[in-house]
């Protein structure tokens, strides 16, 4: 628990204390995110937020399935969207994964929705249907290993 720990530590470093954006590099500041690392008897869960609480993630994966890290709850205050915010937390989303070693990234997501159409143009693609939510659907993203640096 420790060791990995220390290793979600080192990747999410240079994101993590002084990240730039786009947006703020106009004006000079940077965007910083805080994290809190959390280990349980199923796995294990990683949850990041901007510094301002504008905007916030959660990535989980269980100790049974080491290939596989999801993604739960992105969301981005509605005032602070279109500045790439929630592109910023997928990609440190997506880091991880491939630093981990993971071979897919998947989560859930309501069908027909524009945060599905938003996933399909980052790469995701349905997967299967949701057991429990009728109107949502699972959708992953594959990778390779030539990804992992």
């Amino acid at each position: 628990y420790r060791s990995r720990a220390a290793a979600i530590s080192s990747i999410f470093q240079d994101h993590l204390l002084s990240r730039p954006s786009v947006k703020e590099k106009a004006d000079e500041g940077k965007r910083t995110y805080i994290f809190h690392h959390k280990g349980e008897s199923w796995g294990e869960s990683l949850f990041i937020m901007e510094k301002n609480g504008r905007a916030h993630c959660c990535s989980y994966w269980y100790n049974d399935d080491p290939a596989n890290i999801y993604l739960e709850g992105l969301s981005v205050d509605p005032e602070s969207r279109m500045k790439g915010i929630g592109t910023e937390l997928l990609k440190m989303h997506e880091e991880m994964c491939i630093r981990m070693g993971a071979s897919t990234a998947g989560l859930w997501v309501g069908k027909n929705t524009w945060m599905h159409d938003w996933y399909l143009r980052k790469g995701y693609r349905d997967w299967k249907k949701h057991d429990q939510e009728k109107e949502s659907v699972w959708m992953h993203k594959d990778f390779i290993k030539s990804q992992v640096r």
